[in-house]
């Protein structure tokens, strides 16, 4: 039986075929399924030991680091704070130095996270005028980083790092177009990508498959009544380059999505999202085969 919440937030990381997937259960609290294989996965014994209880239906960040050694995992308390909880390999789960910041959100934000140049940069949405800001750790201190653009309230916000030495942050603007802003001029280049033709509330999720330059893949809900979800490529990085959208699968309505990639060149795609029944969803890309169905993930 699935103890996943229905529409929980998903979120992964991996160093490899060593992957890890964060979700919320039916009581609130956050669980963790992982695999050291890419092939067999377990669902960890214990919850995390979250420092402060999670809302119901909080959204989940997550990022690994030094080889999968490190590991971050953001949400948002029941007053709307965001709360790190980190994984030292050898010393285990403990609170974060963020907690001490004490980041006060919109109710209703989705939170991103990207660790770049050994510095971590977490976005959400305020709630004053639903303008995405950025946090960003200083050693072990963490201070207020950047303002981005206003955005629609409750956007999903994922995030990437591209080898051209830029961040990216898709969104969905006020009009509920699908949007991309860099930190080009300043976090000033933010243009309209017009091949995502999303719904409002629309999951998305990121990322640059190659190392060794800018090759990114968008992965989203389809504007339809079917809850399929899609990819969009971008080999080149600027706006008008993302291709139409790739089908991939069918997800529960508003399901969320997370992606994992390793490789340089890129040899394997992992996507995931919440399927009918609530379990998660494994498609997956590579090692020698295009997109097929992966492996069950086990929630319970």
């Amino acid at each position: 039986m699935s103890n996943i919440l229905p529409r929980s937030a998903i979120a992964a990381t991996n160093h490899g075929n060593k992957i890890k997937i964060y979700f919320q259960a039916y009581n609130g609290l956050l669980l963790e399924t992982y695999t050291d294989d890419g092939t067999n996965f377990h669902r960890s014994k214990d919850p995390l030991p979250t420092p402060s209880k999670p809302k119901t239906f909080t959204p989940i960040a997550a990022v690994s680091y030094h080889e999968g050694r490190e590991v971050r995992v953001y949400y948002l308390t029941t007053d709307f704070h965001v709360q790190e909880l980190a994984w030292s390999q050898g010393k285990g789960w403990y609170p974060g130095e963020l907690n001490n910041l004490n980041v006060q959100t919109a109710s209703y934000t989705r939170l991103a996270v990207v660790h770049y140049e050994e510095k971590f940069r977490v976005y959400y949405q305020r709630a004053s005028d639903n303008k995405i800001l950025e946090i960003v750790n200083d050693g072990p201190k963490w201070v207020h980083g950047s303002t981005l653009p206003e955005a629609s309230p409750g956007t999903e916000l994922t995030a990437d790092r591209t080898p051209d030495g830029h961040l990216r942050v898709i969104y969905q603007g006020r009009d509920f177009s699908t949007r991309q802003v860099t930190t080009r001029n300043n976090w000033g280049d933010d243009h309209e990508i017009v091949n995502a033709r999303t719904y409002p509330g629309s999951a998305f999720s990121l990322i640059n498959i190659d190392p060794s330059k800018v090759d990114l893949r968008l992965y989203t809900s389809e504007k339809n009544d079917s809850n399929n979800y899609g990819e969009l490529a971008n080999t080149g990085g600027e706006v008008h380059a993302w291709s139409g959208i790739q089908t991939l699968g069918k997800g529960i309505p508003l399901t969320k999505i997370a992606v994992v990639t390793w490789g340089s060149p890129v040899q394997a795609i992992r996507v995931y999202t919440q399927a009918e029944g609530n379990d998660i969803h494994e498609q997956r890309w590579g090692e020698g085969a295009n997109w097929r169905a992966g492996h069950h993930i086990p929630t319970a």
